[in-house]
């Protein structure tokens, strides 16, 4: 059974996904609510807490890269809570035969009964039992979509204009397939956050001009253009720097959530007017992801990680500059890193700590200012340092903590239950 503040969490999390997403889906977002919150148990269903899979959305209807094996079937894996929520609304949306009706349809009595008579209805009074939550829960304040889209993101991932053209090469590399790579997953993650992106090129076989570069933006309606380019100079040369025509506020935000993602140097925004995509795109940035010519820094930009953590930076200013929630995309990024933490979470309450475990057994999820009641929960913070579970006594002392730490806590507390 739910907790009050478990119901709260669910309906925060997927309210705000569906409404943000209702321009793509098109299905009522307090119907995709009371979905969510029956078939997940408020979230706290194995399958939600595991692979971020509400609906019960199996790996053969929708193959994501992982699967979960539960009950003796497969189960698709989502990155985060807005991403399934994406595709269950991409779900209707693909079977126009069975939904169409369903599709734009504002009127929720009438929705609920087209759902209700649907394929996807085998449960016994389903209408009934969506229509109670969404009263209880007033699902329907999720409903007042008017002005809220997604916003149109082109992503360009730096040269190929022609099949001589890979950019700067150092230590292995070549900078457009870097920029490319490092494209793809940015592509992925604004997508998890709601938004619709797109791509100036796919492979390194796809040629494309500069000046065709910011064309296509407009030819989009284009709501921003990021450039992804990586940076060569001598061999000592560091850092990360965002260039800018017009979007200093921009080019700052996303500079610093790149650096403090990555630690890396800070070389700043700096203002260019000789470019051509920014001249020809009013709305856009050109990052420069680090420099191939340093050793160290290619070889950062090599691995998967260290990429990854280039893009949380990334889409962390551009949210903060464009005021979109990524609250439902900041997990980890592998799933067996969250499995471990809800194991060690559940591990926990089983043991008898009164600890509630949809606040804590996702990052996305974890509040900082809650961490002094968790602790006082876990026996205090001299007695987890007492036993070791504590090492760095200055930083929990000091509240400096992060969520990766509180994380880490609660393994090891778990771990030493034995």
């Amino acid at each position: 059974m739910a907790t009050k503040k478990e119901i709260a969490i669910c309906i925060e999390l997927v309210g705000s996904a569906a409404k943000r997403n209702y321009a793509r889906s098109k299905v009522l977002p307090s119907i995709i609510v009371a979905q969510a919150c029956l078939e997940s148990g408020y979230l706290t269903s194995e399958l939600a807490q595991m692979a971020n899979n509400l609906f019960g959305i199996k790996w053969t209807a929708h193959q994501t890269p992982k699967k979960y094996f539960y009950k003796g079937c497969e189960w698709a894996v989502f990155n985060s809570i807005e991403e399934c929520v994406i595709q269950h609304g991409g779900y209707y949306n693909s079977k126009p035969h069975y939904y169409s009706a369903l599709i734009g349809e504002k009127d929720l009595d009438k929705a609920l009964t087209i759902l209700d008579e649907s394929p996807y209805c085998a449960d016994e009074g389903y209408k009934g039992k969506l229509s109670k939550l969404i009263k209880q829960y007033d699902l329907t304040q999720f409903d007042d979509v008017k002005g809220v889209k997604p916003m149109k993101i082109l992503i360009d991932p730096g040269h190929r204009n022609n099949a001589q053209d890979c950019g700067a090469v150092g230590n292995g590399l070549k900078e457009s397939a870097l920029a490319l790579e490092i494209s793809k997953m940015l592509k992925e993650e604004l997508e998890a956050c709601g938004q619709t992106c797109y791509l100036t090129r796919r492979s390194e076989n796809e040629t494309i001009s500069l000046s065709a570069r910011p064309q296509k933006a407009k030819q989009l309606g284009a709501d921003l253009l990021i450039s992804v380019h990586i940076n060569s100079a001598s061999s000592a040369a560091e850092g990360i720097e965002v260039l800018y025509k017009t979007q200093k506020d921009l080019a700052e935000k996303v500079c610093k959530g790149m650096v403090e993602a990555t630690g890396a140097r800070n070389r700043g925004a700096k203002q260019r007017t000789d470019l051509g995509v920014l001249n020809g795109f009013d709305k856009s940035i050109l990052l420069e992801c680090g420099f191939i010519s340093n050793t160290k820094e290619a070889n950062l930009m090599s691995q998967k990680d260290y990429k990854k953590k280039l893009v949380k930076g990334i889409v962390k200013g551009v949210a903060q500059e464009f005021e979109f929630s990524i609250t439902q995309n900041q997990q980890l990024d592998e799933t067996t890193e969250d499995i471990d933490l809800s194991k060690a979470v559940h591990k926990t309450a089983v043991s008898g700590v009164e600890i509630n475990e949809a606040s804590w057994n996702h990052m996305n999820r974890m509040k900082l200012e809650y961490v002094p009641g968790l602790l006082k929960k876990l026996g205090g913070l001299d007695y987890l340092i007492e036993e070791e579970v504590i090492s760095n006594e200055e930083l929990w002392r000091s509240g400096k903590y992060t969520k990766k730490n509180v994380r880490s806590l609660l393994i090891k507390y778990a771990n030493q239950l034995g």
